[in-house]
């Protein structure tokens, strides 16, 4: 799927099961993209990601 190059990329905890190397591989990889959503629980992975997090809890906005 990455190989089409899509503009727009959702992940859903992408960083499970995966190794620190991987990881690695996949924060480049979404470096290199202008829009990706991501749902995760790894605090470390998201701030190193994003420029901008959104807070859910039981579906609703809690913190920006």
């Amino acid at each position: 799927a990455l190989a089409l190059r899509p503009k727009y990329l959702l992940l859903d905890e992408p960083t499970g099961n995966l190794d620190s190397s991987s990881v690695e591989s996949l924060i480049n990889i979404i470096r290199g993209r202008r829009y990706v959503v991501v749902a995760t629980h790894d605090r470390d992975f998201s701030e190193q990601v994003a420029n901008r997090i959104v807070k859910m809890r039981y579906g609703r906005i809690v913190g920006q």
